[in-house]
C-alpha cells in the first residue's frame, strides 16, 4: 500500500507535537495493550509543516511531530520520500533532479526539536530507503531526518537512509546534523546506531549570507551527541557519508 501526500500545508498551533502526516504516536502504551508492531512505509509526501506556537519542547517532523516506540516491539519507517516530486522506483528518478524540498517554520524558541522525517524519536527505527529533502527554518535541534533521539530510548536505529538539510537560522542556533539534531545519552544507555546512510547539511544560503546568528555544534551525521557520564557509550556510525555547507562568516578561531 502507498500513500501520497502532495500540495498541502498544516501549521500547527498544538504545544506538543505536530507532523505532516501524524502528530504523536505513542507505542509505549499501545503496546501494554495491543501485540502488534507499527510501520510507516511508503509515504510521498511534499506537504509543508509549520507551527504558531511558542511554547517550549514542541516537537515538529515532516511526517511524524513525536514517535514513542516499545524496545520489544517493531517500530520502523521504511521507504518513505518527503521533498520529492517523483518515485524512487520510476526509471528516469534522479534525487537531485527529482527534489521538491518541504518547507518547515519553527520559529526561534530555544527548545523545539524537528526534523524533517521525525521531530523526536524513542525505541525505534528510521530503517531502509528513507529519503527526505527540506527547507529547515528554526533555531534549535534540528535533523534533517530527526530531530532529537530521547535519552529516555534503549534503542535508536537509522539505516541506508538519505537526507539533504537546508538550514535557515531564525536566531542563534545550537544543534544542527545532517540526520540528527541532537542524541542523548541516557541513564539507561541509549544506544544510536548509524549505518549506510548519508547526511548532507547547509547553514544557510547564498540568498542569506553573512547572517549575525550564531550556530553552534553542526554536523554532516549529528549535531550533538551528549554523553552522560553515568551511562555506557552507545553511539556507532559505520559505512555512512557526511557533508556540510555554510555560508555563514566563521569566527576568528572556528572548530572545524
Amino acid at each position: 500500500r502507498q500513500m501520497c501526500i502532495r500540495d498541502s500545508t498544516y501549521t500547527g498551533t498544538s504545544t506538543f507535537s505536530v507532523g505532516g502526516l501524524i502528530g504523536f504516536v505513542n507505542w509505549v502504551n499501545a503496546a501494554s495493550v495491543v501485540d502488534e508492531d507499527f510501520f510507516l512505509r511508503k509515504i510521498y509526501s511534499t506537504a509543508d509543516v509549520g507551527t504558531t506556537n511558542a511554547s517550549a519542547d514542541q516537537y515538529i517532523g515532516g511526517l511524524i511531530g513525536q514517535l514513542k516506540g516499545d524496545p520489544n516491539r517493531n517500530i520502523a519507517l521504511e521507504y518513505n520520500y518527503v521533498g520529492l516530486n517523483a518515485r524512487p522506483e520510476d526509471t528516469d528518478f534522479d534525487i537531485e533532479d527529482k527534489s521538491e524540498a518541504i518547507q518547515i517554520n519553527t520559529g526561534t524558541h530555544p527548545t523545539h526539536y524537528t526534523g524533517g522525517l521525525l521531530g523526536s524519536m524513542m525505541d525505534s527505527e528510521v530503517r531502509e530507503f528513507n529519503i527526505v529533502f527540506s527547507d529547515i527554518s528554526g533555531s534549535s535541534s534540528t535533523g534533517g531526518l530527526v530531530g532529537v533521539v530521547q535519552s529516555t530510548s534503549t534503542k535508536a536505529d537509522i539505516k541506508n537512509s538519505v537526507s539533504h538539510l537546508n538550514f535557515i537560522p531564525q536566531a542563534d542556533t545550537t544543534n544542527v546534523g545532517g540526520l540528527v539534531g541532537s542524541a542523548y545519552n541516557g541513564s539507561g544507555g541509549t544506544s544510536l546506531n548509524v549505518s549506510g546512510s548519508s547526511g548532507q547539511v547547509n547553514i544557510a544560503t547564498k540568498l542569506l549570507p553573512n547572517t549575525t546568528d550564531v550556530v553552534d555544534n553542526v554536523g554532516g551525521i549529528i549535531g550533538e551527541y551528549f554523553f552522560n557520564s553515568g551511562a555506557p557509550a552507545g553511539l556507532y556510525i559505520s559505512d555512512s557519508r557526511a557533508v556540510s555547507y555554510t555560508h555563514l562568516t566563521l569566527p576568528t578561531t572556528p572548530y572545524v
